[in-house]
């Protein structure tokens, strides 16, 4: 819920600068005018440019847009860009003559399965026969993994390629909890099932460490391999010089060939003007940056498909609908997570339109709420039997992720995608000490012994506890059975690859929790021969773009900044965002039961 003082603010300070709004708004299309004016008339577009790729501005499958609080805590966020539209962009460029090389520069950030997609379309342009260009200030397994797809790698002086390893950081709260007076009573089933242990404990169990280890193993198993074939090193040559040089300056990764040239900046950019011009009046080389390129295709894209269509004619073209499922799973309707009633909704319309004849579902959530996992599942077996369903994960696809992945004809995942992770947990804070500390004193008068089961303010009675593992025992029962019956698997197997354990892609092929793996357009190919459109022309139905709000975007732009240095909290926001991340996965937890099928909560891989 929303601070009352701080929405009446936003309330007060949106009046107040509402006429602003319209006169900026004017001012901005009139700018916009004479800029695109004067681009046509005074610039001329150069033959061949660079396409500037810094994958710092974020990745995601929707693309939506920042919301105020990560605005404050970021520092301003970029707007993510859509997954798709990037894929999209990337192989167009392979075969655009415009664009002569491809320039891999700034930061790495997202999730490794998305990486893995955006790599691999680098490796379109590779074969294309265009250079593509690599230059980070330093080198971690992320920046490593997109740069060894390049034709070339530049390292500055005093740098590192360092590839000792992934890292998983999980922050344990339990010392603070108890320091304020806040206890967390749970109840689970699996042994794995790891999503509590940051309340309840101060250190990592063994089950916990035993399941990351054995998926960090997987990832970096993809990542050696992918990165090897890169550079043209045989994988185990290249798993041996990394264990005896972990860490490697500039002269010894050149030595190594795992960089090609030591070189500043300045001969980086004279490298690309080479291959693409010089722009005189910028004073560097002839470039886009990849956001523009991404927006402006994306633009391109949409205006085809409207030409498309005849106003007057009703459109009956098949079509393969494709809905997402990201974001954390919560009950209601909604777009900035996978609100249950709002995704069973978009199932619902693709199921009854006649028109589509497929439908694949892109997973990248790491679960929630039971009730709404089964809401959005009940549309998916409704949607199966009546025309064929394909799922695509992400990132993560686990737990909830997994619950509503289960009856699809047809599972793919990323070798690196997270999923599995089949369990259930109920997390019962108990905030009674610190009200002690406060002084606050809590009576309750009640007409049954169970009435106030769901206070927050006392802990719950050894009665109450029996009742919710009951709930959390049914539930886990539930989970096994829709594993089975939609996976095909015998039950016992299904149970013993439970236990709340997170599995790889590659691990979860082998188990059968998936059947193959690939990415987004392996899965809309299954789909497309499922419903056997091979020969027919039909459409895909794309959800549509989070577009923005510009009128919110300026007023969130004058909160990001005080007497122009900065983002107000800036400087506390690299400290605090584990315990942000922590608190915001806290108030998704809106199922009325208390009970969840979810990952752990705070991860860092690095």
């Amino acid at each position: 819920m929303k601070s009352p003082i701080k929405e009446f603010a936003l309330h007060v300070l949106a009046a107040g600068i509402g006429w602003m709004g319209s006169v900026a708004a004017l001012v901005a299309l009139v700018g916009v005018g004479v800029f695109a004016w004067t681009y046509e008339e005074d610039e001329e577009e150069p033959e061949k440019v660079i396409l500037t790729i810094d994958l710092g501005v974020g990745i995601t499958d929707r693309g939506l847009e920042p919301s105020m609080e990560e605005n404050l805590w970021a520092g301003g966020a970029e707007s993510p860009l859509a997954l798709k539209n990037v894929l999209s962009a990337l192989e167009f460029a392979a075969t655009d003559e415009q664009i002569a090389g491809v320039y891999l520069h700034g930061d790495v950030g997202g999730g490794w399965a998305n990486l893995k997609e955006i790599r691999d379309a680098l490796g379109i342009i590779r074969e294309a026969g265009k250079p593509i260009y690599a230059y980070y200030a330093y080198y971690g397994e992320g920046q490593y993994y997109m740069a060894s797809q390049a034709t070339k790698i530049f390292m500055p002086r005093f740098s590192e390629v360092n590839l000792d390893g992934l890292a998983a950081e999980i922050m344990y709260f339990a010392g603070t909890f108890e320091k304020v007076g806040v206890e967390v009573q749970v109840t689970r089933v699996g042994k794995y099932k790891s999503a509590v242990e940051p309340f309840i404990l101060e250190e990592m169990s063994g089950p916990n460490r035993e399941q990351m280890e054995n998926y960090l193993g997987d990832l970096f198993d993809v990542f050696v391999a992918e990165a090897a074939a890169g550079r043209d090193i045989k994988e185990a040559k290249f798993r041996r010089l990394i264990e005896a040089n972990p860490m490697m300056p500039t002269d010894k990764a050149i030595e190594l060939g795992f960089v090609d040239q030591m070189a500043y900046l300045d001969e980086v950019y004279a490298a690309l003007t080479e291959i693409s011009g010089e722009n005189e009046e910028e004073e560097t080389f002839n470039q886009v940056a990849f956001t523009d390129y991404v927006d402006n295709y994306d633009d391109d894209e949409e205006e085809e498909e409207e030409e498309e269509l005849d106003d007057d004619e009703e459109d009956t073209t098949p079509s393969i609908a494709v809905v997402y499922a990201e974001g954390s799973i919560v009950d209601g309707a909604g777009r900035s997570e996978v609100n249950g009633d709002t995704v069973a909704r978009k199932i619902r319309q693709a199921r009854l339109d006649e028109n589509v004849k497929a439908l694949v579902l892109r997973v990248n959530s790491p679960g929630g709420s039971v009730s709404a996992s089964e809401t959005i599942l009940r549309e998916m077996r409704l949607t199966a039997d009546a025309k064929p369903v394909v799922v695509s994960m992400g990132n993560y696809a686990a737990s909830g992720g997994y619950w509503i992945s289960a009856y699809a004809d047809e599972i793919f995942a990323q070798p690196n995608t997270v999923t599995g992770s089949i369990g259930v947990f109920g997390m019962l804070p108990n905030a009674g000490g610190l009200l002690d500390k406060a002084g606050i004193k809590v009576h309750t008068v009640k007409t049954g012994e169970f009435a106030d089961v769901g206070s927050v303010y006392r802990p719950k009675t050894e009665a109450e506890l029996a009742l919710i593992q009951a709930s959390v025992d049914e539930i886990y029962d539930a989970f096994l059975d829709r594993v089975s019956e939609g996976r095909s698997m015998d039950r016992e197997k299904a149970a013993e690859i439970a236990q709340g354990r997170v599995w790889s892609g590659t691990d979860a092929l082998e188990l059968g929790l998936v059947d193959k793996l690939g990415n987004l357009e392996d899965a809309l190919a299954s789909a497309e021969a499922r419903a056997e459109l091979e020969d027919v022309d039909y459409d895909i139905d794309w959800p549509q773009g989070s577009g923005g709000n510009e009128y919110m975007d300026m007023l969130e732009g004058l909160l990001d900044e005080e007497d122009g240095d900065g983002p107000i909290l800036a400087d506390l926001s690299g400290i605090a965002a584990p315990v942000i991340a922590a608190a915001r996965e806290i108030r998704l937890l809106n199922d009325p039961r208390g009970i969840y099928v979810r990952l752990p909560y705070v991860m860092n891989v690095r």
